[in-house]
């Protein structure tokens, strides 16, 4: 396999290229700032009860919002459970670190039209990796 990467248009364009057939293309803008994916042991920086969401510091740059419903944790028989029956200020509170996974790509404000400036990343504990990347 073969894979060619370019910087094209102001974004990062690779293409993997399977005996000379296309086999997955790609397209990055450069001036993305959480990519859709990306992995994170963030901190709980605040808990909105109106919102029933969590601000969460990703790297000390960005930041990003769990809603509720993106929440896992341990209950205490030990089981992995989603969240959404409690209230997420009593399953996480501020200074907490746990791991989220960006499920919308952020660009910062103004430098791309079809992105909502006023948007951050959106981010939930429900991890995947897919299976190319193992």
């Amino acid at each position: 396999m073969d894979i060619l990467i370019e910087e094209y248009e102001g974004k990062l364009w690779s293409v993997a290229l399977d005996k000379g057939r296309l086999d997955g293309l790609e397209i990055d803008p450069t001036n993305e700032t959480v990519r859709y994916g990306s992995i994170f042991y963030g901190k709980v920086e605040r808990i909105d009860t109106s919102l029933d969401a969590a601000f969460i510091n990703l790297d000390g740059d960005n930041y990003g919002i769990l809603f509720n419903k993106d929440v896992r944790f341990e209950d205490k028989d030990g089981q992995i459970k989603k969240g959404g029956d409690t209230a997420i200020g009593k399953v996480l509170k501020p200074g907490d670190m746990i791991p989220v996974q960006a499920k919308v790509a952020h660009i910062a404000s103004g430098e791309d039209v079809y992105q909502d400036e006023n948007k951050i990343a959106q981010v939930s504990m429900d991890i995947t990796i897919s299976g190319r990347y193992l």
